[in-house]
């Protein structure tokens, strides 16, 4: 498909207003480069498998050309489902791009029908828009397979600081939501019940208050503590102690009544009210006895980070400016001219060490098995196996450095021995210079995550769900291949004209 048309004529009070976008436009260029059909055919399945019932053909038709032209927009430019809706709505060039003058009876979508057609897309999906993305490059010149690079980084999630004492409280907030619900729509929902005496009725409350109060409590005493006090300490644990044991004492007459409830009575309640007792009943029991764990013996077996989220790891990679990090690792592969593609995410940490042959492969899937010809990574990565697997590639270069190894060697003017001996040492001197050279290019991805993590959501992630979380760190891939098709895409232009 192509863009065959530059105006746009808006109809004013007494006339109109013809809008001109000039084929050099960036959104222009870009439309023309992407390969609308391919994109088409990666995202039709999960399309015709999230209608009801599989039946795609049946209901109102859905105009795949705008809906994942706005996608793209989208993850271009990292806006929310009204933003991208209002500026589809305001830009011409957004809606020559989302094919305004290629899709008969176009309309600007809404920003739930956005917001429906991204979900509809899987996780894996979006990964292969966003790697496609880089083997687009490289079919338009802009990439070189030949290098790759590898680091990992991490996507927060959308959760505060998962503190235990938060999580306590949380779960006796969301009992006193079920129980205020109860205690006023329970004739509503149960009259048939209780009138057949078949469940009791509901009587109990929770004093959200003191929960809050005493929380306070704890969070005064904490911030103003002073360190490796044994006194204050003391009193941060009496009184996180009094916390616990205020919520277990307000909460639990709800937790008995609602585990005696029978499946007909749950089930008449509303969707949002079923689906937060399920919660409770899941998460209420193993976070109070973990809490209570920890403070007693300072340890937990398992700890949760969070109500709506279960995907969540904690990370420290020993930062001056963020000591913890809790959501999920990903694992990114640079190639010749910085555009990225990203291996699936088979786990929330992704240790490096086990991850590196999938990145491997998933570069041998996008680009062939003959394509890479240089390799470099940090020492994370480094295990027997992995060296191994690195050698009997055949690359022409790789650096692999083993943790805790220095490689530096003096210089060859102050080596005393035979022409023997001088010629080795040289030939470790050109190693080394390798070595250097594919280390300074390495260290090159740090940047690039920057810019990554700070224009799009792989820093943290706005969704609510573990899916939509996986799914927004490949989308920040794929915003991220889109700029520097632009980039490069104008570049090349100035160079023709110059």
């Amino acid at each position: 498909m192509s863009i065959c048309s530059s105006g746009i004529n808006i109809p004013i009070l007494s006339g109109s207003i013809l809008i001109t976008i000039s084929d050099a436009h960036p959104l222009i260029q870009l439309a023309k480069m992407i390969p609308w059909v391919q994109f088409e055919t990666i995202v039709m399945p999960d399309l015709k498998q999230s209608t009801p019932k599989c039946q795609w053909w049946l209901g109102r038709k859905l105009k795949l050309r705008i809906h994942l032209a706005v996608y793209i927009l989208q993850q271009l430019y990292n806006k929310t489902d009204r933003q991208i809706e209002y500026d589809v709505k305001d830009n011409a060039a957004f809606c020559l791009f989302c094919g305004s003058n290629i899709v008969k009876n176009w309309h600007a979508p809404d920003h739930t029908k956005i917001e429906t057609f991204r979900s509809r897309l899987s996780p894996t999906t979006q990964q292969l828009l966003a790697n496609e993305l880089a083997v687009l490059a490289v079919k338009l010149g802009f990439a070189n397979p030949a290098k790759l690079d590898v680091d990992s980084t991490i996507q927060e999630a959308n959760i505060t600081y998962p503190a235990d004492t938060k999580l306590i409280t949380k779960i006796g907030a969301l009992t006193h939501r079920i129980a205020v619900f109860l205690n006023k729509y329970q004739s509503q929902y149960w009259s048939a019940l209780i009138k057949e005496e078949k469940i009791k009725r509901f009587k109990h409350s929770v004093n959200l208050g003191i929960i809050r109060k005493n929380l306070r409590s704890f969070t005064f005493i904490a911030r103003y503590a002073t360190p490796n006090n044994v006194m204050d300490f003391q009193e941060m644990i009496h009184r996180k102690t009094v916390l616990w044991i205020t919520i277990l004492k307000e909460s639990l007459p709800v937790w008995v009544y609602l585990k005696e409830l029978p499946t007909k009575a749950n089930k008449a309640l509303p969707w949002y009210i079923q689906s937060s007792i399920k919660k409770l009943a899941r998460l209420s029991g193993p976070i109070m006895m973990d809490s209570a764990r920890y403070i007693y013996f300072g340890v937990a077996p398992k700890r949760f980070y969070s109500l709506h989220l279960e995907e969540i790891a904690c990370f420290n990679k020993r930062k001056l400016n963020k000591k913890y990090e809790f959501g999920r690792a990903f694992q990114l592969g640079r190639i010749g001219g910085n555009f990225f593609f990203v291996a699936e995410s088979t786990d929330v940490r992704m240790s490096d060490r086990k991850s590196l042959p999938s990145v491997i492969e998933t570069h041998q899937t996008l680009f062939g098995k003959k394509a890479l010809e240089s390799f470099a990574t940090d020492r994370g990565y480094y295990t027997n196996d992995n060296r191994a697997m690195l050698e009997n590639a055949n690359l022409r270069e790789f650096r692999l450095p083993k943790p805790g190894v220095s490689t530096t060697l003096p210089a060859l003017s102050t080596i005393e021995g035979t022409v023997e001996d001088k010629a080795i040492i040289d030939a470790k001197i050109e190693t080394e210079r390798i070595q250097q050279k594919l280390s300074c290019r390495e260290s090159g991805i740090e940047p690039l995550i920057g810019h990554l993590k700070h224009g799009w959501q792989m820093g943290r992630s706005r969704m609510k769900s573990d899916k939509t979380i996986l799914a927004s760190g490949y989308a920040s891939v794929l915003g991220f291949n889109l700029r520097q098709l632009i980039r490069y895409n104008l570049i090349n232009n100035l160079a023709t004209e110059g």
